[in-house]
């Protein structure tokens, strides 16, 4: 369910799309993950989430949330998005406490069927900007 990048995003080619903004998240002067924020098309208001921290030191000391809070404030203009989602595991219990702690909400449950046939229950998450 994660990717480590935008799905717009092209290695090797232009960095600039008009359908994301993405950040690197540093903590006491190391890279510690990276967020973006990305839309399906120009005209759409809403974006999906995508956040990846690399390094476990951190987990659980509201790196996750902070890096959220800014980045949603950063690219709200930037994209201009009036709402923010994402699908998260419901195992998942530090992301979704996190994601809870920055104001989204759950507005679903589903369940994805994994290639093997595992099932991976999840909440699609929704954040409105106002």
């Amino acid at each position: 369910m994660s990717r480590i990048y935008p799905y717009d995003f092209k290695p090797g080619g232009d960095t600039y799309s008009p359908l994301y903004t993405w950040y690197v998240i540093n903590v006491g002067g190391k890279d510690a993950g990276t967020i973006w924020l990305e839309k399906e098309s120009v005209q759409n208001t809403r974006a999906v989430l995508g956040i990846l921290l690399g390094r476990e030191e951190i987990m659980g000391k509201g790196v996750g949330s902070a890096a959220i809070c800014a980045a949603v404030a950063r690219s709200r203009d930037i994209l201009g998005i009036e709402s923010v989602s994402l699908n998260v595991r419901i195992a998942n219990k530090r992301a979704v406490s996190c994601y809870r702690a920055c104001g989204f909400l759950v507005i679903e449950e589903g369940v994805k069927i994994q290639e093997g046939g595992e099932t991976v229950p999840f909440y699609r998450i929704e954040l409105p900007i106002e």
